[in-house]
Parts: structure tokens; C-alpha cells; sequence
């Protein structure tokens, strides 16, 4: 049986907002006191970085496409014929 390479494509990274990308860095940025006033600036703005998402789900192209005979049967026919896939809402 043949077993599509697909597990983890669906990661968090589509569905992080600016805030989810900063705290991951901000480790480095805490850690170098010049860097203090950006720390300060950026966790005063936290409440708007929650609703920027730098991927637009909506044009994330279709990874799927074309392998109609390599997915499960139970699989919509919509994901392999359309251009773009749509990871969050």
C-alpha cells in the first residue's frame, strides 16, 4: 500500500499571528540590553500583533493537486482540483 508524504503540512506556522513569531525570538531580544526600548515597544502593541497573521491562508498553494489516484477515496474531490488551499479560518 502506497502511503502519501503528506503528515505536517498543517503545522502552527500558517495559523501564527506576529505575536506567536515574536515570542519565539524574543529569548534573543531580552538578552541584549540595547534591545530593551524594541522588547518595551513591541509588547505595548501585543493586543494588535494577535490579529496580524503573515500568511494569507487563503493563497497557500495547493500541495495536494493532482494526486486524485495517490489520496484516500474519502478525500473531497475539491482538494485535488483546486489552485489554493484554505489552512485556517
Amino acid at each position: 500500500m502506497k502511503v502519501p508524504l503528506l503528515f505536517g503540512i498543517f503545522g502552527s506556522a500558517f495559523c501564527a499571528t506576529l505575536s506567536h513569531y515574536y515570542a519565539e525570538i524574543r529569548p534573543f531580544v531580552t538578552s541584549i540590553s540595547l534591545l530593551k526600548t524594541l522588547d518595551d515597544m513591541v509588547l505595548q502593541r501585543s493586543d494588535a500583533l494577535v490579529k496580524v497573521h503573515p500568511f494569507d491562508p487563503a493563497a497557500v498553494p495547493n500541495f495536494a493537486k493532482g494526486l486524485k489516484n495517490q489520496l484516500p477515496p474519502t478525500c473531497p474531490r475539491s482538494l485535488h482540483e483546486s489552485e489554493t488551499i484554505q489552512l485556517m479560518v
